[in-house]
């Protein structure tokens, strides 16, 4: 990157979406090889969100993991993206996608299209379990969420319950 303004937007690009591309992150990466994201399920991705056309083509998108997916990793293979990789592809598929193509002028311009024109539009994110337990349960009284799975609740007990044991662990839960 040349000019250090144009990267300063990129960063600034992605940490004001950065909630929503974690999220992003974990949802394609459970469907791939959690906790990383293979090619081929980064290919799919990328025909999902309907990034893939004649500026852009698979081929490049394989060039493209390749250049992210080859840092050293201690002895370990690695044969996917962490987040920090899921990022930096979207950032070369930005600016292969708007900017070399010259639709647009800065990689920043190129990472904000995408973002926001492509990505966000395209792919829902699914709330995390820790957004459904601050919006659903902490909402609630524990005693309601208790009353209303009472019958649940009773019959796991009583099926885990022994004469030697009258309590559950919670792997048995």
């Amino acid at each position: 990157m040349k000019d250090p303004h144009d990267l300063t937007k990129i960063f600034d690009d992605i940490f004001d979406h950065f909630s929503y591309l974690k999220v992003l992150f974990l949802q394609v990466a459970c469907h791939s090889s959690y906790p990383f994201i293979t090619l081929i399920d980064y290919q799919t991705f990328c025909g999902q969100i309907g990034v893939l056309d004649n500026n852009l083509k698979l081929s490049l998108v394989d060039i493209c993991f390749a250049a992210a997916n080859s840092k050293p990793t201690k002895g370990v293979l690695k044969t996917g993206l962490n987040r920090a990789e899921f990022i930096e592809m979207l950032v070369r598929i930005a600016i292969i996608k708007y900017q070399d193509s010259k639709v647009v002028k800065f990689a920043s311009d190129a990472v904000q299209k995408l973002l926001e024109e492509v990505i966000v539009p395209q792919w829902v994110v699914q709330p995390t379990w820790m957004e459904f337990r601050t919006r659903y349960l902490w909402t609630l009284d524990v005693n309601d969420v208790f009353a209303a799975n009472m019958f649940g609740i009773q019959k796991l007990y009583s099926r885990q319950q022994t004469i030697h044991k009258s309590w559950l662990e919670y792997s048995e839960a």
